[in-house]
């Protein structure tokens, strides 16, 4: 009987551990499917959580405005349409490139090549892309240049009939991008289009062109025709001596050369100058100036001027500061601050302060009088800060300029194949 109850007491045992085996089995097996399940959902390639993802084109990158994003191409749902562009970020689609679709007779093929850099040098990076679409049975290559948005940018300040080639219909940001069509246009019909190092340093071939088209010369133009016509402010009724010289400036930013003669001298230390600029037909014209007949001008042959400029809606305005210094008598000097601009082919003269140094009595004592132009009594120390403080208040920004001041008698006995040599080798592109 005890036998039989042990019997029984090792069989119930057994089905008891067969079935917890069983139920131990069946729970890893759960928790194995579970994590496999988990590890599949984690695992998801780019294209399944984007559609349409063009891998091998999509890009890390960091770009101003928006940080460390993913540059992501993505096909087009129809060959008849082309790519679109967003940048994403934590697995967010923030910014939308503008686009628009091709012709009706292209087809998209494939995009050749991306490149991130500055194309139009205004300090922020480009994007640049290299696309391949097949029209009429041949393989075209058009380039897409995604230029950023900068408000600083001058370009179409100088350029305003340029904005309707613009294309920004993408998500409105001030650091977003725009296409300009007619830069693109002219890099398809004057560039190579195999690679984008053919054509990535193109802005100031683009810009040249630009002025081409208004009538405007490059500078190794404008130089040249200053060479040619001599004769304008080398004339026979000009007079120089040793202390004339002449400089070439851009006083009001619009591509166009001004040539200024001076010259100084005379017990009183006069200075004397004449300004040249470019008349619509791309001649060298005498300008007016607001200098009284008979005054002392600024003394302006100096290697530096300060200049304060802003830009307003008629593109930038620059004033430059020069000093004059005059002696009136013995006894008397005179030191004049001064501003000249440029403005309508005139150049004008804005007085700032005047300083007036006497020597009066026996004893010649010493009496300074400071008056700026509103009539105000200053002291020497604000005499020089003046225009700093004048120019701050109206919002200018403060720079300065360099200026090459080459003697007339350095060129006086040149022919004009020799002066054309001269000025391009003191006044070039990167001095100017």
């Amino acid at each position: 009987m005890k036998t039989t109850k042990m019997l029984l007491l090792w069989f119930a045992t057994a089905i008891f551990m067969v079935g917890c085996s069983k139920q131990e089995t069946v729970m890893q097996e759960e928790n194995t499917i579970q994590q496999e399940n988990e590890i599949e959902e984690n695992k998801e390639e780019p294209e399944k959580i984007w559609p349409n993802l063009i891998e091998e084109q999509s890009f890390d990158v960091t770009l101003d405005g928006f940080g460390e994003v993913m540059f992501a191409s993505f096909l087009p749902e129809d060959k008849k349409d082309v790519p679109e562009f967003y940048l994403i970020q934590e697995d967010e689609k923030i910014y939308h490139f503008p686009n628009r679709t091709e012709s009706n007779n292209t087809e998209f093929q494939q995009i050749l090549a991306v490149s991130f850099r500055d194309f139009n040098m205004d300090g922020y990076d480009d994007v640049i892309l290299l696309l391949e679409f097949m029209e009429d049975n041949a393989a075209i290559r058009v380039p897409y240049i995604y230029l950023r948005n900068n408000a600083d940018a001058m370009f179409y300040l100088d350029y305003p009939e340029q904005t309707e080639f613009q294309i920004a219909e993408g998500d409105s940001s001030e650091d977003g991008y725009y296409r300009d069509l007619a830069l693109e246009s002219f890099l398809m019909n004057s560039k190579e289009l195999e690679r984008i190092s053919d054509f990535q340093e193109s802005w100031l071939e683009y810009i040249e062109y630009l002025d081409e088209q208004k009538g405007i010369l490059s500078i190794e133009n404008q130089v040249k025709i200053i060479a040619s016509q001599r004769d304008t402010w080398l004339g026979e009724d000009k007079y120089f001596d040793e202390s004339s010289a002449f400089t070439l400036l851009d006083m009001d930013s619009d591509g166009k050369l001004e040539l200024i003669v001076s010259s100084f001298g005379g017990t009183g230390h006069y200075t004397y100058s004449d300004f040249y600029g470019f008349d619509q037909k791309n001649q060298l014209v005498l300008l007016h100036t607001s200098f009284e007949e008979g005054e002392s001008q600024p003394d302006i042959m100096v290697g530096q001027w300060d200049v304060y400029q802003n830009i307003t809606t008629e593109g930038m305005q620059s004033f430059f500061v020069v000093q004059d210094n005059l002696k009136v008598s013995m006894t008397e000097y005179y030191i004049g601050l001064s501003s000249i601009s440029l403005s309508n082919n005139e150049i004008i003269q804005d007085p700032l302060i005047t300083k007036k140094i006497s020597y009066v009595g026996e004893n010649l004592t010493e009496e300074i009088e400071i008056i700026d132009f509103l009539g105000n009594i200053l002291s020497e120390e604000e005499f020089l800060l003046f225009p700093d403080s004048y120019y701050n208040s109206l919002n200018y920004t403060k720079s300065s300029v360099s200026l090459l001041w080459t003697p007339v008698n350095d060129i006086w006995d040149k022919s004009e194949e020799e002066m054309e040599e001269f000025f391009l080798l003191y006044y070039s592109l990167d001095f100017l």
